[in-house]
């Protein structure tokens, strides 16, 4: 998907693709749906974010993830 200022997000190994070539996608649209394609040890979301065609760690944009749990870590109210 194209965001503008040269961002991109690429999402792999899916089961089928439901957005079109140049379609406008909104907040809670399906682009595609979770498969196993490819080499792939089961299915999961692959997913990149790229800048000026260099990738770019979507941590960076995701902070309450963490890679070791690979699990969304809830804020904290403490």
């Amino acid at each position: 998907l194209f965001h503008g200022n040269e961002y991109f997000t690429y999402y792999g190994h899916n089961a089928s693709i439901d957005a079109k070539l140049h379609q406008f996608v909104s907040i809670g649209d399906t682009i595609a749906r979770s498969g196993n394609t490819g080499e792939s040890s089961g299915p999961h979301l692959h997913f990149e974010i790229w800048k000026d065609g260099e990738p770019i760690d979507p941590l960076k944009f995701f902070p309450n993830f963490s890679k070791k749990s690979d699990k969304f870590q809830e804020e904290s109210n403490e």
